[in-house]
């Protein structure tokens, strides 16, 4: 015996109101509808709930004894109903977010800070981690990937960034040594090699697209291995500007040939698709595009 929720929820109304007509006024229908609605109950558990006069309504036994059954579901059910109403309103409960490691470590820190300062009701799950994650089998909710490049049609990603790459030094690094002026000085200049880039590294500036050779004994596949050497002054390094503001700021590198960069990949907001972005989810991806876009950053931080 299936009986339909609307109709339960009509009938508790009408049991805990007393009449036909206050319950009917308080859901906004007719009287005639309220009426309606008993009936098919009555009609589905093949007895009589209520006891209907010009003067008085009387709920039969078995009407007390479904009500009984019923009110507390109903109750449970409209709890659940208001709990998820907050929830896209104040973002709140966990957010699992994936990353590669040597761009996470350095890019999302101050995002994760900034977003957990703003909602202190999220708690912030990350994993740094350069294998592909499948967003949906492993729970996470976002992952900031440096590609378009989807499994499947079930996510969305949007460009957050793109990670122009430019050449940097360490004050140690420079002591001593003339400043390159133009990028085919780089020759002369030891280099702390990114795998990918190798050692023929290709800018664009005022003289257009350029692809000069760099020299180096320290060659790795990970951007934090990379500006660590740099930092300590192994040599000159190719690095995406948004891994350093805070590095230039404090004074611990040197931006050369401001004028050159690299044309880097883009960075993506990775999420499972849906009509409704959640508010927890919605929220980190606006603090990630102020964090992540140079025009928008914060200058302060």
């Amino acid at each position: 015996m299936a009986l339909d929720l609307d109709d339960l929820s009509l009938f508790a109304r009408i049991v805990e109101r007393g009449s036909f007509a206050a319950a009917a006024r308080e859901l906004g229908v007719p009287t005639s509808t309220a009426s309606r609605a008993v009936s098919r109950l009555e009609a589905s558990v093949g007895a009589a709930l209520l006891h209907r006069t010009s003067r008085a309504m009387r709920v039969t036994s078995e009407g007390r004894e479904l009500y009984a059954r019923i009110s507390g579901p109903l109750a449970a059910l409209s709890e659940a109903g208001r709990a998820m109403a907050g929830a896209r309103g104040e973002p709140r409960g966990r957010l699992r977010v994936t990353a590669p490691a040597d761009l996470g470590a350095q890019l999302l820190s101050p995002v994760v800070l900034d977003y957990t300062r703003r909602y202190p009701e999220v708690e912030v799950e990350l994993c740094l981690t350069n294998r592909a994650v499948d967003l949906v089998a492993e729970g996470f909710d976002v992952a900031l990937r440096a590609t378009a490049r989807l499994r499947g049609s079930s996510l969305i990603a949007r460009k957050l960034t793109t990670l122009e790459a430019c050449v940097f030094a360490a004050p140690s690094y420079l002591e001593g040594r003339d400043r390159p002026r133009h990028p085919r000085d780089l020759c002369r200049h030891d280099a702390v090699l990114f795998r990918p880039h190798g050692a023929r590294w290709h800018l664009t500036g005022p003289d257009g697209d350029l692809a000069v050779d760099v020299a180096g004994r320290i060659l790795a596949d990970d951007y934090s291995f990379v500006l660590a050497a740099v930092m300590e002054g192994a040599g000159v390094g190719l690095l995406p500007r948004a891994l350093v503001p805070r590095e230039v700021a404090a004074g611990r590198l040197v931006p050369l040939l401001p004028a050159w960069e690299q044309r880097g990949a883009s960075l993506y907001f990775v999420h499972a698709s849906g009509r409704h972005l959640p508010p927890k989810l919605a929220r980190f991806r606006e603090v990630a595009a102020t964090w992540l876009t140079p025009s928008s950053r914060p200058s302060s931080r």
